[in-house]
């Protein structure tokens, strides 16, 4: 480069960066014309890469250029500022965020204080998820590609300086340009993360800001006049106007792309439009160079301000106006004080002996860096500080942490069983499946609880985000799969093992819609190809889901004997887990849940009406049980389908049930499945229909007990927990501690030992049973009765639904032996969870 290169302020270029940031704060806000304003990112890397050879060129043709120099320059214009913005998101995390993320921004810290955000991200964050807003320091991922581009762009270019030929120059950074800009497009569909955020693949832009430079060096006048004032006026508006363009239309969706070309594009044309008339009046002015000149501290701080006051109000809802202005303010507010204390002052000369000022100011940042990541490394390993939280948000984060995946293991044979997970009983050969998506594999906690406690065993064939039904393809974004592996198991395992019972269940909605639900913005879409090909619209996805319903529904009336079709669970619109596991610091404990937003009740029935009508009639029309979980899921009356149960979550993320939850929307689903065993002869299990009531018949025996009296004769097992009262005997028990039973696979709780001259009055005749009970806890809708006279043909168990008002339960049983000895009869009562009041218990004998 010329020894003639200048380097003077040149304000347009403040006018540039001006678009950049107000583009980019636009889109974080979720202002909707803008969804392209991430864009802005584009336009900073090549107005980088033409200042930086600009600076660099200058300073080499004067003999002027150091290394060193040029790094501390470069940490004292960038560093200052981002490490007070990280010790900032600390804090505000400390406050504010989840165990997890706290977890998560820490780690996040450590990368960013080490120039390195951008690899971070790659390795574990999508730009455009929705969990972006629980990540305040995502938008550091572009400052460590520009720290790396820094590092190591000086000494390329300085070697390409010795060969002191223009050409040369001209002709390395061309060809950098075009190996990243090829590796870009060659590896989008592989790594898509990775071309997003990794600088070889962003080098191209900064290459092409370089070359843009050289050219203007080369014709000298630099910021001037590039061409003709009227063809650079022409570049300037062009400039603006293809820029504008990108941010009203650029997709995210396989971004950064061809796409990225435009405002790449439009970048260079702003800056070959140099000082015209056009650019001084829309680029140049006070408005334009003051945002130009906060725009590093604007970029710095609007995200954090940004997600903090999302995360406050659970992040799944767009911010009010009223919050999008008051963020916008907050972030102006701190940006400016932020260029004013810190950015200016550190960027200037302190200090006449600059020795000192060369190792002070280097020195101080390290330390500061240092203890940044110290703290940050004590979070990440700490697990994110859960002593934060208060007790019992403490109990539901360990509850919910164990709930991963059930393990896929063995056979109980013996026999190796690839990609099948066995759930219920211990039986040696399953009696169903579970066949789905991971909705299903959320959903089969609860079955397994059932349908262990009935003594069966089932198996769970599921394939992530895989719609169950032949003829179709899965469609990821634009990816088309081209195998159902979850069919091909199916049909594999119901021909190996002779099962004739399948429950059918998917996240049907995310299929249907093909779009993502409020809260999973970002994530990539679920639609419905065929022959290997992406559907082109909405309706062509929702006839292939019909297509290939049918034909899935067909094939199971032809070949299983028994099919329930679970249908859609509601989803909530909100990251359950994430808005309830928050310190209660700044949020109270009664809003963690309740000011989460996400969807109200009406808005998750609507979303899912239209596909459950559309399944459940494609089922019942082959003859298949359809059962709905919106109907235990979504009580009427309240504001939003059920979230928390007795301080317990019913999901674990944004829209899969939590174990507490899948037992919720399990019931129905394993009183269907009972049903069909009953009638096969699979379940033991006393049914007490069309019992008469005891006042109704003519009995032999009588024994009643009742109120505190019931404490004689009750022997507690260990897994419920008693309290006597004069109105009766209270039990409790706690889902989890439900599950254990006996060898025969009933269910145990609360013992009632009848007496040994009742056993023996029974002997040879029918027995009828009535237990006056009453709910002490809204989550008592459901207890097990256990009956045993320890002979062989003379035990069972039933399950009883339990209302809100108190009820009389009720059913009998026969006694085959006429010599009923002593053998320690006994009855049996467990809530499956919460608290049942007992009250009276009436025994009588009748012919």
């Amino acid at each position: 480069m010329s020894s003639k290169t200048t380097v003077s302020y040149m304000p347009y270029l403040d006018g540039i960066r001006a678009i950049a940031v107000i583009g980019v704060v636009l889109f974080h806000l979720g202002f909707k014309p803008i969804h392209g304003g991430f864009t802005g990112v584009d336009v900073f890397f090549v107005l980088s890469g033409f200042l930086i050879t600009t600076i660099i060129g200058a300073q080499h043709a004067d003999g002027r250029f150091s290394f060193t120099e040029f790094y501390i320059r470069r940490a004292r214009r960038l560093l200052p500022a981002l490490l007070v913005v990280i010790f900032f998101v600390l804090i505000g995390s400390f406050l504010i965020l989840s165990p997890d993320n706290f977890q998560d921004t820490a780690r996040s810290a450590i990368y960013a204080a080490l120039s390195a955000a951008n690899v971070n991200y790659w390795l574990n964050a999508g730009y455009f998820d929705s969990a972006k807003y629980a990540t305040p320091l995502l938008h550091t991922w572009s400052l460590g590609v520009e720290e790396q581009f820094y590092l190591v762009f000086p000494a390329i270019m300085i070697l390409l300086l010795k060969f002191r030929s223009r050409i040369v120059l001209l002709a390395g950074f061309a060809i950098l340009a075009a190996l990243s800009f090829w590796g870009m497009i060659a590896l989008a569909d592989i790594m898509p993360n990775g071309v997003f955020y990794l600088s070889p693949f962003r080098a191209w832009q900064f290459a092409v800001g370089s070359i843009v430079a050289i050219l203007w060096a080369w014709k000298g006048q630099l910021g001037e006049r590039f061409i003709h004032p009227i063809v650079d006026a022409l570049f300037t508006l062009a400039g603006i106007a293809i820029l504008v363009y990108a941010f009203l239309t650029t997709s995210s969706s396989g971004y950064p792309g061809y796409a990225s070309i435009i405002p790449t594009v439009g970048t260079l044309m702003l800056i070959l439009g140099g000082a015209n008339l056009v650019s001084k009046a829309l680029l140049a002015n006070p408005v334009a160079t003051f945002f130009g000149n906060i725009s590093y501290s604007l970029y710095l701080w609007h995200w954090p301000v940004i997600v903090f006051i999302r995360y406050y109000f659970g992040y799944s809802n767009e911010l009010t106006w009223t919050w999008f202005a008051i963020a916008a303010i907050v972030s102006l507010i701190l940006a400016y004080l932020s260029y004013t204390f810190i950015e200016t002052p550190l960027r200037r000369n302190w200090n006449k002996d600059k020795n000192v000022e060369k190792f002070a100011v280097p020195a101080g940042i390290s330390v500061f860096s240092i203890l940044a990541i110290v703290i940050s490394a004590h979070v990440w390993s700490q697990g994110g500080w859960v002593w934060r939280l208060s007790e019992n948000t403490q109990r539901q984060m360990t509850d919910l942490r164990r709930e991963k995946e059930i393990e896929c293991t063995n056979s109980p044979n013996g026999r190796p069983v690839r990609d099948i997970c066995f759930i219920g009983d211990d039986a040696p050969e399953p009696s169903f499946f579970v066949v789905g998506d991971s909705h299903a594999r959320a959903l089969s906690h609860g079955v397994s609880l059932y349908s262990g406690q009935d003594g069966m065993t089932g198996e769970i064939i599921v394939g992530n985000g895989r719609l169950p039904f032949m003829g179709v393809n899965n469609v990821q974004g634009t990816k088309v799969i081209e195998r159902n592996k979850v069919i091909e198991t199916m049909q594999r395992r119901l021909e190996e093992t002779g099962v004739d019972t399948v429950i059918l269940h998917s996240r049907w909605s995310v299929h249907w819609h093909a779009e993502r639900a409020r809260g999973e913005e970002g994530r990539p879409t679920r639609s419905v190809g065929r022959d290997g090909v992406a559907p082109s619209s909405i309706e062509e996805s929702q006839a292939n889901f019909i297509y290939g319903m049918n034909l899935t529904f067909d094939w199971l009336e032809d070949n299983v004997e028994n099919v329930i079709i679970v249908g859609n669970v509601p989803t909530p619109g909100v990251n359950v887990r994430q808005c309830a596991l928050r310190p209660s610091y700044i949020i109270s404990e009664d809003d963690l849940i309740n000011g989460c937003g996400g969807y109200s009740r009406e808005e998750s029935l609507e979303r899912s009406r239209e596909v459950n009508e559309i399944v459940e009639a494609a089922a019942r029309e082959r003859g298949f049980a359809f059962v709905n979980p919106m109907e235990d899921m979504c009580p009427e009356g309240m504001d939003t389908c059920l979230r928390v149960v007795n301080n317990n979550l019913m999901y674990m993320d944004d829209d899969h049930l939590s174990i507490r939850g899948s037992r919720v929307a399990a019931r129905r689903v394993w009183r269907a499945a009972a049903a069909i065993f009953r009638r096969q002869g699979d379940v033991e299990v006393f049914t007490p229909a069309d019992v008469p009531a005891i006042s109704e018949q003519e009995t032999l025996v009588d024994y009643v007990i009742s109120g505190s009296d019931i404490e004689t004769i009750y022997s507690s097992v260990g897994i419920v927990s008693e309290e006597i009262t004069d109105a009766g005997l209270v039990l409790s028990s706690d889902a989890d501690q439900a599950e254990p039973r006996w060898a025969t696979g009933r269910p145990r709780g609360g013992r009632f030992e009848i007496p040994e001259d009742m056993e023996m009055a029974f002997g040879g005749h029918s027995v009828v049973v009535e237990i006056d009970v009453e709910r002490m806890t809204d989550e008592t809708d459901q207890v097990a009765i256990v009956y045993s006279s320890n002979q062989v043909g003379n035990s069972g168990w039933q399950y009883f639904d339990v209302p809100s008002e108190p009820t009389t339960l009720r059913f009998g049983y026969d006694v085959n032996s006429d010599e009923n000895a002593p053998n320690g009869d006994y009855l049996g009562i467990l809530p499956l969870e919460g608290s049942i009041l007992v009250k009276e218990i009436r025994i009588s004998s009748v012919e």
